[in-house]
């Protein structure tokens, strides 16, 4: 995940994120975001953090909340696209959800084969998809 710097780093979690996503030669990717607060010494314990997991594998992305009860920063964190590196072609059709993003929402570099989505997920805490075809 990446999201622009802005000092001090609370200010900075309020910026859209960006998920980048490397393919290897099987075409799946897999990894781990973990949120908290940043401030709290008792996380662990009280479980007021959020370990979220990606994956990938044969164009479906998924996420799922698999550690924690879904922290605050999480719940008003955002995701503002996704970065797919290692794509062959161009898809046809890319959904969220089960609902086909207008070609608006995509891009795509063909020098680099990076497949660019401009999404909006507003709280990381819940599951999403994305699939490419």
């Amino acid at each position: 995940m990446t999201t622009p710097p802005h000092p001090p780093f609370l200010h900075s979690r309020k910026n859209p994120f960006s998920l980048l996503v490397v393919l290897s030669d099987q075409a799946t990717a897999s990894g781990y975001l973990y949120l908290d607060d940043g401030e709290s010494l008792d996380i662990i314990e009280t479980e007021d953090y959020s370990l979220i997991q990606y994956s990938v594998m044969e164009g479906f992305l998924g996420s799922e909340l698999i550690g924690g009860h879904g922290c605050s920063v999480a719940g008003v964190a955002v995701l503002g696209g996704i970065q797919v590196f290692g794509l062959t072609s161009l898809p046809t059709t890319v959904s969220m959800n089960g609902t086909v993003l207008p070609n608006a929402s995509i891009e795509w570099d063909q020098t680099n084969k990076v497949l660019g989505v401009q999404l909006t997920i507003s709280n990381m805490n819940y599951a999403f998809n994305v699939t490419w075809r």
